[in-house]
C-alpha cells in the first residue's frame, strides 16, 4: 500500500475549511481583522509550544539512553 497523506486523514480538518476559518460577517471589518490576527498568533504560538515539547521529549530520551549506557558500563553502580 502507498503512503497516506496527513491531509487525507479523516480526523484532521483542512486548513482551508471554510467553517473552521470563517469569522462572522456580523463583526466590523476592523474587529474581523483583529480576530484573524489573534487566530494566526495563537496558532503560531501553539505550534511553537508543541515543537518545543517535542524537542524536549527527544532530548530527554537521549539523556535517558546515555544514563542507561553509563550505568551499564559502571556495573550498575553510579556515582552521585
Amino acid at each position: 500500500m502507498g503512503k497516506k497523506s496527513i491531509a487525507a486523514s479523516p480526523l484532521l480538518k483542512s486548513p482551508g475549511d471554510a467553517a473552521a476559518n470563517s469569522i462572522p460577517m456580523a463583526f466590523s471589518p476592523t474587529l474581523r481583522a483583529v480576530l484573524k490576527d489573534m487566530k494566526e498568533l495563537l496558532t503560531r504560538e501553539l505550534l511553537k509550544i508543541l515543537l518545543q515539547k517535542r524537542l524536549i521529549d527527544e532530548n530527554q530520551g537521549r539523556f535517558d539512553l546515555h544514563n542507561q549506557v553509563t550505568t551499564e558500563q559502571c556495573g550498575g553502580k553510579r556515582e552521585t
